[in-house]
């Protein structure tokens, strides 16, 4: 270990939520790490330890304080700060540690980073955090949550269904389509949210309506929530007969309860 980053690090706080009252020191240190970046990361990195561990809140603090750096600096230092950063995934670091890592890189990193996180979307440990750093990213996430998803889990299938709602991608419409016929109840209902983001035809309309039809209570409500944001879609994509067509069909929904009221009120709109 370079005697010197460990004594730029000993000079940070050690945590706590009180500030040192003099935090130049701290900032001046910082920064002296920040100029012997990327070279210091994987050292840096190497010095975090497991939660379990603990004992390396200091260091935690320089990583993140340094991804913070990054965030703000010029593209080309910011990318050549992450890729370091991504790079350390590969190396044989405890799960949490590559976690924390990854969420580093949630913060500062860019399309640079995009296929380490990508490859990193089937590992039981590391996928979630993987997906979330991603969607917060951006670039390359979409097309990197497509090719993860037919061999995912459960679990991981409802993360990155919903991440594709959110990225409103109509490239997963093929396979987000027929999970809303899953067995399990929380899968369907998040195929159903992101259907009514991305959908676009009233068949699309009718695979929502019928799961309406078929769920009860709380689900039924979901499914009625993705109904109406697919109403709100077909109307921006200028689909305008099939929007009243959509909204006709929850007005009938249970005459006179707040459904068909709100389908109603939408129609006398269109007028």
């Amino acid at each position: 270990m370079n005697a010197e980053l460990n004594a730029l690090i000993a000079r940070l706080p050690e945590g706590g939520t009180k500030p040192p009252q003099d935090a130049q020191p701290a900032r001046e240190a910082l920064q002296q790490l920040w100029s012997q970046c990327p070279a210091a990361v994987p050292e840096l990195v190497a010095l975090l330890q497991p939660a379990a561990t603990g004992g390396d809140a200091r260091v935690r603090l320089a990583v993140h304080n340094l991804a913070t750096l990054a965030s703000a600096a010029q593209d080309q230092e910011r990318a050549a700060f992450c890729k370091a950063l991504a790079a350390t995934l590969q190396a044989d670091h405890p799960a949490d540690v590559k976690v924390f890592v990854i969420q580093q890189l949630q913060l500062c990193g860019g399309e640079e980073v995009s296929p380490a996180l990508a490859a990193l979307l089937a590992d039981a440990n590391l996928g979630e955090a993987a997906a979330q750093a991603l969607l917060a990213i951006e670039a390359g996430a979409a097309a990197a949550y497509r090719q993860a998803l037919p061999s995912a889990n459960e679990r991981m299938q409802l993360v990155l269904v919903q991440n594709l709602g959110m990225l409103r991608d109509t490239e997963a419409l093929a396979l987000v389509r027929p999970l809303v016929a899953s067995e399990d109840q929380q899968l369907r209902l998040t195929a159903a949210a992101t259907l009514g983001r991305i959908g676009n035809s009233i068949a699309d309309a009718n695979t929502l309506l019928a799961l309406a039809r078929r769920e009860q209570g709380y689900a039924q409500g979901k499914a009625v929530d993705a109904c109406f944001d697919l109403a709100e879609r077909l109307g921006e994509l200028g689909k305008d007969a099939e929007r009243r067509q959509l909204l006709g069909e929850l007005a009938s929904l249970g005459k006179g309860n707040y459904v068909s009221q709100a389908a109603e009120r939408q129609l006398a709109a269109t007028k």
